[in-house]
């Protein structure tokens, strides 16, 4: 029987704790470490018998296609065994503390920015910085990049706890699942410098970064975390307090690495070797470094992040990669079936709720006129890299394909007019549906916001090719350029005005 996640559950969600050993019996308490079986609720409403096989939750030995580490959990008759482990206990779990799996920003008092990690569009490497805003009030610019999830080192990888003065954390980043680290610096030697850290400061600056006690701040990819020393911080009060006690949310701590014995500093952002990146629409995103002095007010506060911004990270994420593989798939050249397909359509759909506030999903995504589309959300599909995808589905059906079939899915309206193949006119429809999805997607994600609506203009040319397939690329230019005239003035060129009178000519008789 197959198991899934359901969003809402109903009456297959629920299950009964069986003992395994048979020196256990129903209704007896379970213990941390004990052994236990779930039976599905609908199987048998009344569970008052041991030992008969019976459909159970069963851990196969099958590798999933899309993530081959994992391994399916189904439903049969096939015993398995499930042990219940402690994670944190009943006072440990106190909405005020801080504690394993809290998802908080770091909030530089100084700098009044938060700790991000980002890719640099000159280098394509990551880096950790403190991003600088332009906004009135530093903490109302808040990012997706910028969420970290706490990690209490304990001796069982699996156990958590709440935060105190005496423990050692990790920090995990939760767009990108990289770790918080340091790196020591270099000197000309960007060539030798990991993937994984960002590259060393230029030549000119030799003599101010030569110190063997300074390292950056860096993001760290680890298969084995839980014995990563190179990752483990504590966490040093600002003020008086006892050093077993526990730590509260919104606390000013300071970061203090175990490994290297250094401390997190801020460097000074008005020197242009201290910028990772600076632009017209970025202020500058300020390198950070860990050396083996305290300087007092070097403090990040945790704040916490609202367990519906984490769910909404999740989904975009989980959007890009399956957007991603999708393109990919019609690259390959491969027979793309209708269950892919449908998926995707699916899918995307489901983004269109998603940046509407749509909680009703019977509606048609197309029709939805009236919606008031959360700013965090927008944001959250551009640094996600979701609308990135969206353009690459516009594209890669009409790019030329590897493999045996080396035709684009999709050529010109003349050609699709010609096309008397039943596939092809099924596949046609299917992807017509798609970008038509995918436009859409577009439309509602750079209402009332500027970032987005610059991010659609800068796509301009690759829109216009659109124009004359029905799909839509004209509304969303029309939607992006509506009452905007500072936007149409910077971003529709002659290019743009040549090719949109070029296309009138070609269809003045239809």
């Amino acid at each position: 029987m197959k198991v899934y996640l359901d969003k809402n559950g109903h009456e297959g969600s629920w299950f009964y704790v069986e003992p395994v050993y048979k020196h256990s019996f129903l209704g007896d308490n379970v213990n941390g470490g004990d052994r236990i079986s779930l039976v599905p609720y609908s199987y048998c409403p009344i569970s008052n018998t041991t030992g008969h096989i019976k459909p159970q939750l069963h851990l196969s030995h099958l590798s999933l296609p899309d993530h081959p580490i994992g391994f399916e959990v189904n439903c049969s008759n096939e015993l398995t065994e499930w042990q219940v482990l402690m994670f944190l206990q009943f006072d440990e779990n106190q909405e005020n503390i801080v504690k394993s799996g809290d998802v908080v920003r770091l909030f530089h008092a100084e700098q009044q920015t938060f700790l991000t990690l980002d890719t640099v569009p000159k280098t394509n490497k990551d880096a950790v910085f403190l991003r600088l805003t332009n906004r009135p009030s530093a903490a109302d610019a808040t990012s997706s990049r910028a969420l970290w999830e706490i990690q209490v080192v304990q001796f069982d990888s699996y156990r958590g706890a709440a935060a105190s003065w005496l423990k050692e954390f990790r920090f995990k980043h939760l767009a990108t699942d990289m770790y918080l680290s340091v790196e020591r610096m270099q000197l000309n030697k960007t060539e030798n410098a990991p993937t994984d850290a960002v590259s060393s400061l230029p030549a000119n600056t030799e003599a101010e970064y030569c110190d063997d006690g300074q390292y950056y701040l860096v993001p760290k990819h680890s298969q084995k975390p839980e014995t990563d020393e190179s990752l483990l911080f504590v966490l040093d009060p600002c003020t008086f307090t006892k050093m077993d006690a526990r730590i509260s949310q919104r606390t000013y701590v300071r970061l203090w690495h175990v490994c290297t014995n250094t401390w997190i500093h801020t460097t000074d952002p008005t020197e242009k070797q201290n910028l990772y990146h600076f632009s017209t629409n970025e202020k500058g995103w300020v390198r950070v470094v860990s050396e083996n002095f305290k300087i007092d007010k070097e403090t990040f506060a945790l704040l916490p992040v609202r367990p519906d911004e984490v769910r909404d990270l999740d989904f975009a994420n989980d959007a890009c990669k399956a957007l991603n593989g999708f393109v990919k798939l019609i690259r390959s050249g491969k027979i793309i079936s209708k269950e892919p397909m449908n998926v995707t359509i699916q899918l995307l759909t489901e983004c269109i709720y998603f940046v509407t506030n749509q909680s009703n999903h019977m509606t048609d995504p197309i029709k939805i006129v009236d919606f008031k589309p959360p700013r965090d959300r927008q944001k959250l599909l551009r640094e996600q890299g979701v609308l990135d995808q969206v353009f690459a589905l516009l594209r890669v059906p009409f790019l030329p394909r590897n493999g045996n079939d080396p035709e684009p899915l999709l050529c010109s309206p003349h050609y699709w007019l010609q096309m008397h193949e039943t596939e092809r006119v099924r596949m046609f429809c299917v992807s017509i549906a798609l970008i038509y999805m995918t436009l859409d997607t577009l439309i509602y994600s750079q209402v009332g916001y500027r970032k987005n609506q610059e991010y659609l203009a800068e796509k301009f040319g690759q829109i216009q090719e659109q124009i004359g397939f029905d799909l839509l690329a004209e509304d969303t230019m029309t939607a992006v350029l509506h009452n905007n005239p500072k936007l149409l003035e910077k971003y529709v060129k002659n290019p743009h005005v040549e090719r949109f009178v070029e296309l009138v000519r070609n269809n003045k008789d239809g």
